[in-house]
């Protein structure tokens, strides 16, 4: 007989009813298992959990916005520098 002639409709009916499987498959395991949806509670319960109070990331930005601040006008003013070097600059 031969090789099996591939084609585009052939390759893309494959494709589509192998993904509509796998699909109706994946969707079938997950409503059907009751450990699933008390797994995926309890997950819920420990992203909650394990946030860290509000005032924490605010402070965390406070810190980093300020050191930027402080680090940028430790550096004088650049452009008036770069002027007095002439054609030494780069």
């Amino acid at each position: 007989k031969g090789a099996p002639v591939l084609n585009d409709q052939s390759i893309t009916k494959a494709l589509s009813s192998t993904s509509a499987t796998l699909s109706a498959a994946a969707i079938g395991v997950m409503t059907s298992n009751p450990s699933t949806a008390v797994a995926y509670e309890t997950m819920e319960d420990l992203e909650i959990a394990e946030l860290p109070p509000v005032w924490v990331p605010i402070l965390f930005a406070v810190v980093i916005i300020g050191g930027v601040g402080l680090l940028t006008f430790s550096l004088g003013d650049v452009m008036n520098e770069e002027v007095s070097l002439g054609l030494m600059s780069g």
